[in-house]
């Protein structure tokens, strides 16, 4: 069995377009993969903690992923999966999953973007700067090159203006801070 780290999957150096596809594969084929409703366990004597267990089987792998937030915790978000050959049922790897799980969000996020988007959009907001609004940008940023895009970025603290540093070595992207989500 091998340990994954977060580091051994960032320095894969995944794509935005390999992200992309990976999701669009999967959605296109999700008849195929069996999904139960995620469990989710919110022990009552502890304010804002909870662990959700979402297990798949999807051809010749199967797994559980793990999602735990303790709020003292930094950071309090933490994903953890464990990998099956579901042929032997051999766990095959026990694999940090907050990098992927911020990029399978963004993916499917664009994906769903692209698909029920006003053809040929210009404009779209975002609230909730995070890993997973990082990754949906750049991601967004691969696929959309064909026109200028203007983000609207609903102001909080500074996460806003880091936001739009971020991206600001992009062309085609023009940021606009908004104090409210109108």
């Amino acid at each position: 069995m091998k340990i994954i780290t977060h580091k051994d999957i960032f320095n894969l150096n995944i794509s935005p377009a390999e992200a992309y596809e990976w999701a669009e594969y999967v959605i296109e084929n999700k008849s195929k993969a069996i999904l139960p409703p995620k469990i989710s366990i919110k022990p009552e004597d502890m304010e804002g903690v909870f662990c959700n267990v979402m297990p798949c089987y999807f051809g010749e792998f199967g797994g559980v992923k793990m999602v735990t937030r303790y709020p003292g915790r930094e950071p309090s978000l933490d994903s953890q999966l464990m990998l099956l050959d579901t042929a032997t049922g051999v766990t095959k790897a026990i694999i940090d999953a907050n990098f992927i799980t911020a990029l399978r969000t963004g993916a499917v996020c664009v994906h769903s973007l692209l698909q029920f988007a006003v053809k040929d959009f210009s404009v779209i907001g975002m609230m909730g700067l995070g890993n997973v609004a990082r990754a949906t940008m750049m991601i967004l940023l691969d696929k959309v090159t064909d026109r200028n895009l203007t983000i609207k970025l609903l102001k909080f603290s500074n996460e806003h203006e880091l936001f739009a540093e971020r991206f600001s070595g992009y062309d085609n992207v023009t940021f606009v801070y908004c104090d409210t989500a109108e």
